[in-house]
């Protein structure tokens, strides 16, 4: 069983090329709309911290039904990633395998992603003022420290390291996002693969992610 989660700036119908492709290759997929996006409520959202925390209410309801089905894999892209290897280093045995796709490293990598995406030039804005104004306005409370998943990377190599894999784009081994380049320095098991502005990374590169992910559980 796979769920797949979407990225920062597209809903669960984005997820549908990859779903189509697993089905037809054997599993079954699990997609859904993260938190002020699609049919999912809510307008405040993170670059992963609390996405985290809605994966694991979604396998408590679907472990509550009897309807995970093992071995389970969750990818995700972007924040998605992001959230699938903080409920995976906090879960009591319901996921078994991760695939991060291009996750978001931490609050500042999120803040440039979205500026990138806006077109927007202006310089960063201080963290502490984002968070500050998020709590005020949504009542959720976050740092720059705990929007940081270098110790859950670090700890899924230690404590993990044949049951994740690391997609990013680049060139060569190399990331490139700044943020997902300095975390590739401490390890695991990364797949590095070309990328364009007009399509996917997996409509790009199916053929390579799809029998990256048939080892990993196999």
């Amino acid at each position: 069983m796979v769920i797949l989660i979407h990225g920062l700036f597209e809903g669960s119908s984005s997820q549908m090329a990859k779903a189509a492709a697993l089905v037809e290759a054997g599993f079954q997929v699990l997609v859904y709309d993260q938190r002020a996006f699609g049919k999912s409520e809510g307008k405040y959202r993170s670059g992963g911290y609390y996405e985290g925390n809605d994966l694991q209410e979604v396998l408590y309801r679907l472990n509550l039904e009897d309807r995970i089905i093992h071995p389970l894999l969750v990818w995700g892209e972007e924040q998605g990633g992001t959230a699938a290897l903080r409920a995976w280093i906090d879960d009591d045995g319901q996921i078994d395998y991760v695939i991060a796709e291009n996750p978001v490293v931490d609050g500042r990598d999120w803040q440039k992603r979205v500026r990138e995406h806006d077109n927007r030039t202006a310089p960063n804005i201080m963290l502490s003022i984002i968070w500050w104004w998020m709590k005020q306005k949504s009542g959720y409370e976050m740092s720059l420290d705990n929007s940081d998943i270098s110790d859950a990377f670090g700890t899924a190599i230690v404590d993990r390291p044949e049951k994740f894999l690391m997609v990013a784009c680049g060139s060569g081994d190399t990331p490139d996002n700044d943020y997902l380049a300095e975390l590739k320095e401490m390890g695991g098991d990364w797949l590095v693969l070309p990328c364009d502005s007009t399509s996917t990374l997996f409509d790009n590169n199916k053929d390579e992610i799809l029998p990256a992910l048939t080892g990993l559980i196999e």
